[in-house]
């Protein structure tokens, strides 16, 4: 995993969703996301080898 890499959470009421992006689309993500859906998204570096690639990263990259 690189360095760069952050963990990402993104929580729908009882529905959590876990992904790993580079740290730049992370946090346009976490802001562009959470503020059109209402939701919480949380960028942190708890990134695990088990973590799938953010959807469509490279919009946010």
């Amino acid at each position: 995993m690189s360095d760069d890499q952050c963990h990402v959470r993104i929580e729908f009421g009882p529905l959590v969703f876990d992904y790993c992006a580079p740290k730049q689309a992370a946090i346009q993500y976490a802001h562009d996301i959470g503020e059109w859906l209402g939701v919480p998204v949380l960028v942190d570096d708890e990134v695990r080898d088990d973590l799938p690639p953010l959807p469509c990263e490279s919009l946010w990259a």
